[in-house]
């Protein structure tokens, strides 16, 4: 199998990047120098040089903040990339797993979103992820994986940004009102690999999937949880105090977020015989290395 992965430079794709040898796959890996998926002709040209069996797509504009002020910018990553993915995928029926998030929903619910559930996105963040959803879920050979609150060893996020600011600062303020579950990056490669080969082999019907967190908990609950284990484990010299703040306090004016969005993973979980994200062990794995 020989797989295209668009999006290579992100934490996700880094991750897919580093178990593909596990699985024996073969893949293609473009980071955004490499391939603008918002290039129609650029991708085209791409996907039927290579002519793989399934792409990859982990590429998106991630920056929920920046999202409201540069709509434009969301937009032409998040919808009209997927969009230019599966008109050049469809003459050859080529399957796409498309990466996609929690902040399409509105979160009003107080139990976890199911891929069923209605959508409703109150950002540009989420409304522009969700234009992109449209596309891949109109394509009969379109996978769709939620997922929320990545993190991993590569790139920036929220685990590594924790560790960093405990070594400059003796407060840190981290928001307590929004609920949702950590990802390990690593696990959700495993998961996004294991479905591109129940694809191919088993030739199942496109759907719509999450994959997230067992455990739900909010930003400051995550917050302390890696401290206090990277302080017991001696990855930082001291133990900052968290200070737990609401959503309107830290985020600026322009930001909406989801006050709920933890994700049920059930359904891709039994189709594939796995487990969701362990994100506690893998916190302690991470400070294992």
């Amino acid at each position: 199998m020989k797989l295209l992965i668009f999006g290579s430079s992100g934490q996700l794709g880094k991750s897919i990047i580093k178990q593909l040898n596990q699985y024996q796959i073969d893949a293609v890996c473009l980071n955004s120098k490499q391939l603008n998926i918002t290039d129609k002709r650029q991708v085209a040209n791409k996907i039927n040089k290579i002519c793989p069996d399934l792409v990859i797509n982990t590429a998106a504009y991630t920056n929920v903040d920046k999202a409201e002020e540069f709509f434009e910018s969301a937009y032409r990553v998040n919808c009209s990339g997927p969009e230019n993915i599966v008109d050049a995928c469809k003459a050859k029926l080529i399957p796409i797993i498309h990466v996609s998030t929690d902040y399409v929903f509105d979160g009003l619910q107080t139990s976890p979103y199911k891929p069923t559930d209605i959508t409703n996105p109150i950002s540009i963040y989420g409304k522009s992820k969700l234009a992109g959803e449209n596309f891949i879920n109109n394509y009969d050979q379109g996978f769709i994986i939620r997922t929320s609150w990545l993190f991993s060893e590569f790139n920036s996020n929220f685990y590594k940004t924790m560790l960093n600011l405990a070594n400059h600062k003796r407060e840190i303020r981290v928001v307590n009102d929004e609920i949702g579950c950590p990802t390990y990056a690593g696990d959700l490669a495993e998961a996004i690999l294991k479905l591109a080969l129940g694809i191919i082999s088993e030739n199942l019907s496109s759907n719509i999937y999450h994959f997230a967190g067992d455990k739900q908990c909010t930003w400051y609950d995550f917050a302390k949880f890696i401290l206090n284990e990277s302080y017991a484990q001696k990855k930082i010299k001291t133990l900052p105090e968290v200070i737990p703040v609401t959503s309107e306090e830290f985020h600026n004016k322009f930001s909406i977020r989801p006050k709920f969005s933890a994700l049920d993973s059930t359904k891709l979980c039994s189709q594939l015989a796995i487990n969701s994200s362990k994100w506690e062990e893998a916190i302690f794995k991470l400070l294992l290395v």
